[in-house]
């Protein structure tokens, strides 16, 4: 279940991408504080790619890792990331440790750190959301940037209210 819901943002990523042209996906957005929508869409695949690249070793640094500012300005390259990950991420659940920015790791899972992954990318599609408002678009699916737990609930309630 947490793939499925992984690879549900994963797909709206990629339809965020395919949506914009590469003016758009590079252009500073003022309501994310200048940053693009192609350097959102960036964290999110460098940050789970910290995962899955770190599963072998037992040992996951979201802190210091690599910053690729090409996924950031090139959609085909940040498509193509999201696509390796698809096929990368699924994977047994096993301890790991994570860098936690200090002298102590902190002892995780995988699949807890998946989780953690599927919930960023949430947050990070949600300013993304912003961002594209913010460039004029007014059709996205209404679901990009809410939490799968919201969705159901909201397919379960009599009312349209949302859950932050």
């Amino acid at each position: 279940m947490i793939f499925k819901q992984l690879f549900d943002q994963l797909e709206h990523t990629e339809s965020v991408i395919n949506s914009l042209s590469a003016e758009e996906y590079t252009r500073p957005v003022s309501i994310l504080s200048n940053a693009t929508i192609g350097a959102h869409c960036r964290h999110i695949i460098e940050i789970l790619q910290c995962a899955v690249n770190g599963y072998d070793a037992g040992s996951i640094d979201y802190y210091n890792r690599e910053r690729d500012l090409l996924l950031e300005g090139d959609r085909q390259r940040a498509l193509t990331a999201l696509s390796t990950l698809k096929t990368t991420v699924i994977k047994q659940d096993k301890q790991v440790s994570v860098c936690s920015g200090s002298d102590e790791p902190v002892i995780s899972s995988y699949h807890r750190e998946v989780v953690y992954n599927m919930e960023h990318a949430t947050h990070h599609l949600a300013m993304i959301k912003v961002g594209l408002k913010e460039l004029g678009f007014t059709r996205f699916d209404d679901r990009l940037g809410v939490a799968y737990a919201t969705i159901q609930y909201n397919s379960t309630s009599d009312t349209s209210k949302t859950d932050a």
